[in-house]
């Protein structure tokens, strides 16, 4: 259907940044001078013709400076910026789709889709041709096929998805930025906005254009999507929940609530010449805002991580509609909240902070490579100004042009066409480039298995070592040889199995065949955290844990074995001062893994003796005083230039001659 053609000069002007209501000038017969009522304070005659909500703007300027803050790792609390957006996403979309309803009596599907393609496309597509090209330029090989598979997800609007197919958590541990690991909740939104004016239409329709009639549908709604989430939880799919579609479609429905109320309220107060407002209601508008506002704060304070029960139990559908009646409330036009959150760069924040959104992760992403141990204060304050810069200049300089420029399909297709082409080969072939960087021809071979840890093993040696060896990075996040179903870090969190951990030995003889390697370097230090075997929690220490890990390990040899059997294995063990385990699990899992040594079928290439040489006390910087970790784990690019030479001897110690002869 199409919206009836009018003269530009008949509307007023509305930007998708601006929370607004707008009136049509039509001709209207003279009026007398309204009366005020007793205790009403009418509204200045500049500001009859349409409602503007700047404190709108204002709580969406607090929701992206949370999120901002979360993912420093500053503030580890804080979790419910998200949600804030997605409730005001709703109440925006359908505000609009409200508006135009009541306006004309139909939607222009055409100009809605149109709009928002306008207006988020091309920013997000900037931002991945930037990603993709910074991870060739900077990242490693597991970085770029990460950020290859997250910027082909988030291009077609799937990132949620792409990351619950493979068992990614919200929020990487140990304080490693993915730059587009907040992907999936951008995805989730245009899933909304794909199918919400479809559902909006059919139950304006069925309520024969009554907004009374559809704000009460959209309350059903409300009641039918809080269920979703109860229902499907089962005490172990938090990480599902948190990034499905149909369990976050609560958030949007109780934005969309939000809106029918505030139509219902101020819309027809638009159309008339004096808005009049109470003391009183203005009493409690600014009461209710306050309640709700400290109770999302203080809520959010409290919950400590998405994994916790209750959100998913009702909590997530109780939080949206605290942040709906907040919005309601923030409609109002008088009240200290609605002034205080009124405030002019508080609510330039908002009206920017989707670019924020998209641009935050990238430049937190290069500060940490730039300054590996930066301090998540530092990370915050510096990474938030330089993201407020950037995102003032895309915004302004770059996609609000584009969004006001007229649509012109001859131009926009095949340019959005060349756009997508530029990012899926970008993401497909850079792994591959990476790759080929690290592995060039003409050097003997060595492939790393394991866990993250074997994948800075293989970016040191590829980036810092002596130029010895080709290699092969066939390390798997978060992925041991236990078999377990969950890992406990030593910190209390609980990481599931990956997807990728499901399908090791796939990739494990996938990344054997790729060469014809001299040697195989395996570390498994991940396994020295708590292990849930079936039911039970083990760590190396137990006895049970012993007897079963030595037959993992024994597995784990003899299929190596049987992709290379030329090849020479060489078993690491683990650093006793990690972050991931207790010093005394390490302890005992580096036993278990020098008994397996003795056995002859490996070599033990001793990782804990070259870090802790004096008594197991262990090396934390190198000889100028640089940080060897960025998070008690991973290396810094100081740490990998410290231990590359040094893996490098070792694993001429471990060789013969004989073999790296074979390999040239």
């Amino acid at each position: 259907m199409t919206a009836v053609q009018r003269p530009m000069s008949q509307v007023f002007p509305v930007s998708d940044e601006t929370m607004v209501i707008t009136k049509i000038n039509r001709p209207e017969p003279p009026t007398p001078p309204a009366i005020p009522a007793q205790g009403a304070t009418p509204v200045p005659a500049e500001s009859r013709p349409k409602l503007f909500f700047p404190a709108v703007d204002g709580l969406r300027g607090l929701a992206i400076l949370s999120v901002l803050l979360y993912h420093t790792s500053w503030f580890s609390n804080g979790l419910f910026g998200v949600d804030v957006f997605m409730v005001l996403s709703g109440f925006l979309i359908t505000l609009l789709l409200l508006r135009e309803a009541t306006k004309t009596g139909r939607i222009s599907l055409g100009g809605f889709y149109r709009r928002r393609f306008k207006r988020l496309m091309p920013g997000l597509s900037i931002t991945l041709l930037l990603v993709v090209a910074l991870t060739y330029a900077f990242g490693g090989l597991k970085e770029a096929q990460q950020v290859g598979e997250k910027a082909i997800a988030a291009l077609f609007q799937v990132a949620n998805w792409q990351q619950i197919a493979n068992s990614d958590a919200y929020w990487e541990g140990f304080g490693r930025i993915n730059p587009l690991a907040h992907m999936w909740s951008l995805s989730i939104t245009e899933q909304f906005y794909l199918a919400w004016p479809l559902v909006f239409l059919l139950v304006f329709w069925l309520c024969r254009r009554s907004v009374l009639a559809v704000t009460l549908v959209m309350t059903l709604l409300l009641v039918a999507s809080a269920a979703v989430a109860p229902l499907m939880y089962d005490g172990t799919n938090t990480d599902r929940l948190y990034l499905g579609t149909e369990t976050r479609a609560v958030d949007f429905v109780a934005g969309a609530v939000a809106a029918g109320f505030v139509m219902l309220i101020y819309g027809r107060a638009a159309e008339r010449k004096h808005f009049r407002t109470t003391t009183a209601a203005t009493v409690w508008a600014t009461l209710i805002g306050f309640v709700m506002l400290v109770t999302l704060v203080v809520v959010s304070v409290l919950t400590t991580t998405y994994h916790e029960p209750w959100l998913y139990e009702g909590g997530i559908a109780a939080m949206a509609i605290v942040t709906a009646v907040l919005i309601v409330t923030l409609c109002h036009p008088h009240g200290p909240l609605v002034k205080v959150l009124s405030f002019g760069p508080l609510a330039e924040i908002g009206r920017i902070s989707y670019t924020m959104y998209l641009l935050h992760l990238p430049i937190f992403w290069l500060m940490q490579k730039s300054l590996p141990t930066i301090a998540p204060y530092a990370l915050f304050l510096v990474g938030g100004l330089l993201t407020w810069l950037a995102a003032m200049f895309l915004h302004y300089a770059v996609t609000e042009r584009i969004r006001v420029r007229p649509w012109r399909a001859a131009r926009a297709v095949p340019t959005a066409i060349l756009v997508t082409v530029a990012i899926v080969a970008g993401a497909w072939f850079v792994p591959t480039f990476v790759e080929q960087r690290m592995n060039p021809d003409g050097r003997p071979s060595i492939v790393l298995l394991g866990d993250s840890l074997s994948g800075d093993f293989a970016e040191a040696l590829a980036s810092d070592g002596r130029d010895r060896y080709a290699v092969v990075d066939g390390s798997i996040s978060g992925c041991g040889i236990s078999g377990s179903s969950r890992t406990r870090s030593s910190s209390g969190v609980e990481w599931p199995r990956t997807k990728e951990c499901e399908i090791r030995d796939t990739l494990w003889r996938e990344s054997l065949r790729k060469t014809e390697p001299i040697a195989v370097v395996a570390h498994f230090g991940w396994d020295a955290a708590d292990q849930q075997i079936g039911d039970t929690w083990l760590n190396p220490c137990q006895p049970t844990y012993r007897k079963h890990y030595l037959t993992r390990l024994d597995s784990a040899v003899q299929a190596i074995q049987v992709e290379v059997p030329t090849a020479t294995i060489l078993l690491m063990n683990e650093r006793v001062s990690t972050g991931a385990a207790e010093r005394a699990a390490v302890i005992c899992y580096n036993k278990i893994i020098e008994e397996y040594s003795a056995s002859g079928k490996v070599v033990l290439l001793d990782f804990n003796r070259v870090l802790c040489p004096d008594r197991g006390k262990c090396l934390v910087t190198d000889p100028s005083g640089k940080p060897l970790f960025m998070d008690g784990v991973h290396f810094t690019p100081d740490g990998r230039r410290f231990i590359a030479p040094l893996l490098e001897d070792r694993l001429a110690e471990a060789l013969t001659p004989t073999a790296e002869a074979e390999g040239n």
